[in-house]
C-alpha cells in the first residue's frame, strides 16, 4: 500500500512537471492568441498533467514492484501450500 502512495506521489509531481514545462513552452515559444480558443489550451494542460501522471505513476509502481519480487516471492510461496497442482484426480 506504501508503494502506490508513493507512486501516486511521483506521479503527480511528473505530471505537475510537465505541465509546468508544457505551459512555459506554449508560452514562450508558440505565443498563441488567446482570443483563439483558450479553453483549448487550457485542455491541453489538463490532459498533459493526466496522461503524465498516470503513466509515471505506472511505470514508478512497476519498478517498485519488480525492486522488491524477491520479497512478493516469499510472501507469496508460503501460502500457496494447498493449490490446484496438490490435489490429484484420477479418473
Amino acid at each position: 500500500m506504501r508503494a502506490r502512495k508513493r507512486a501516486l506521489r511521483t506521479g503527480l509531481a511528473a505530471g505537475g512537471t510537465l505541465v509546468l514545462v508544457l505551459g512555459l513552452y506554449i508560452v514562450l515559444v508558440i505565443q498563441p492568441d488567446l482570443s483563439l480558443i483558450p479553453a483549448g489550451w487550457a485542455a491541453t494542460l489538463v490532459v498533459a498533467f493526466y496522461l503524465g501522471a498516470r503513466v509515471v505513476r505506472e511505470l514508478a509502481y512497476g519498478i517498485m514492484r519488480w525492486q522488491n519480487r524477491a520479497g512478493l516471492e516469499v510472501s507469496t510461496s508460503g501460502s500457496n501450500t494447498a493449490g490446484p497442482s496438490s490435489h490429484s484426480s484420477s479418473t
